[in-house]
């Protein structure tokens, strides 16, 4: 059963093996946390059994800030 939760820190050395296609893109450790610390809801990991990250979402852009 997958799980969708928000992202946590610790996330961020668990995820690199759903970024190993070259179609997806890529952002430095940097980017990552800056964008978790400013927007926090915006960002999500899909859990597999056995905590295995499946895939992560994030918007980069809040809603709020498009318009």
């Amino acid at each position: 059963m997958t799980t969708i939760r928000r992202f946590c820190c610790d996330d961020l050395l668990r995820f690199t093996s759903v970024n190993l296609d070259h179609l997806t893109e890529t952002f430095n450790m940097s980017f990552y946390m800056t964008y978790l610390a400013r927007w926090p809801d915006y960002f999500h990991v899909a859990e597999g059994p056995g905590n295995r990250v499946m895939g992560y979402s994030n918007l980069l852009r809040p809603l709020c800030c498009v318009l």
